[in-house]
């Protein structure tokens, strides 16, 4: 599902839900429907869930989360 993949020019560090952190190196966009799109999706190759923040979809969209 994750197109437009780039390499970070910075790494990025993620903490899991098991307590440890993993440094992220690329990101990518997500297509659901031609009006639905997130970008700057981190790709992190051993995590075996896709999360989606509402919060931050929220912020950078410009949408109300209710």
């Amino acid at each position: 599902m994750l197109t437009d993949v780039v390499k970070l020019d910075s790494p990025v560090s993620v903490g899991l839900p098991n307590g440890s952190c993993i440094l992220v190196t690329y990101s990518g966009s997500v297509k659901f429907t031609d009006s639905f799109q997130i970008h700057n999706v981190l790709f992190i190759p051993s995590f075996q869930y896709n999360l989606f923040s509402i919060p931050k979809w929220s912020t950078d969209t410009g949408h109300c989360a209710l």
